[in-house]
């Protein structure tokens, strides 16, 4: 069997990745199935939550398997999951031989975890999260690096298009900044259209 290392809280970041990456431990018939439950909670696979009946509270997902055969235990399994989940669980296919388990990040073409691939997952799921993500963002992204400026120009633009960049409003958001006014204009909010074209102070420079 296979441990897919793929339930993280997308909000939170490549630290509280790492650490429940470190929770599930060196064997899928470690983990326990309150913490499958707490997977679930961050948006894991199986979607409809468990029954831990007396008994089972402290089980371990090698509870689950007939081992005397190599088989899910039909019995087992639904007396906790739905039996939609019954179903998604049993179409995992069990190995017959007792190897070791290993870990697979399912976001690379060879199932190998990086950097890079952590920090896609993590900002697109975060970017659902928050209604953010637009399908044109890829199309968007190749105008603005296809522009005739200096790299440093170009992230900023694409820094300013995300809303990414230190205005007062974005700090007051971060709880930085009590104040989110204009400084130069003393007027209106400084969110970034504010601080880059709409604020009067910057009527010459546009002019």
């Amino acid at each position: 069997m296979v441990a897919r290392v793929a339930s993280v809280a997308p909000p939170s970041g490549l630290v509280e990745s790492e650490r429940d990456v470190e929770e599930v431990g060196e064997s899928i018939n470690s983990i326990s199935l309150e913490l499958n439950a707490k997977f679930n909670e961050k948006k894991g696979y199986v979607t409809n939550g468990f029954h831990l009946i007396t008994g089972l509270e402290n089980a371990r997902v090698a509870s689950l398997f007939d081992t005397s055969h190599q088989v899910w235990n039909s019995d087992t399994l639904q007396l906790i999951f739905s039996p939609r989940d019954v179903d998604l669980i049993q179409s995992i296919p069990l190995s017959s031989k007792l190897a070791e388990d290993v870990f697979v990040w399912p976001f690379t073409l060879m199932s190998s975890y990086t950097l890079k691939s952590g920090y896609r997952f993590l900002y697109k799921s975060r970017s659902l999260d928050n209604n953010e993500y637009q399908p044109e963002d890829n199309t968007l992204w190749k105008k603005v690096w296809g522009l005739q400026a200096q790299p440093k120009v170009l992230n900023f633009l694409w820094r300013a298009i995300k809303n990414s960049i230190p205005t007062k409003l974005n700090l007051r958001c971060r709880m930085i900044l009590v104040d989110d006014h204009c400084e130069q204009c003393n007027g209106a909010t400084e969110e970034v259209l504010h601080a880059l074209w709409s604020c009067l102070c910057l009527s010459q420079v546009w002019s």
